[in-house]
């Protein structure tokens, strides 16, 4: 979990490896009475990417501008996937 779209909320990232497929799922604040958690993520993804991950990711603003990218690193081989435009 990580802000991707720069909106202050987390969303969430997930990798379909059999697919090779990044999903990027809105985080969605939820008003509930009872609720300790203000977030759930949209049923569909907001942005989705083909790509072929080889090691675990997270998430990190690389660039500095605010949204985080996704950053995966194995061994002298580096994959950063930036998901928008950012502010």
């Amino acid at each position: 979990k990580a802000d991707y779209d720069g909106d202050g909320r987390p969303d969430l990232a997930t990798y379909h490896a059999g697919e090779g497929r990044l999903r990027f799922r809105k985080g969605e604040e939820e008003r509930g009475f009872f609720s300790s958690t203000p977030i759930t993520y949209a049923d569909e993804p907001f942005f989705e990417a083909s790509v072929a991950l080889e090691a675990p990711f997270f998430a990190e603003d690389v660039d500095g501008d605010g949204p985080h990218e996704v950053v995966a690193v194995n061994g002298d081989h580096v994959l950063i996937v930036r998901v928008g435009g950012g502010r």
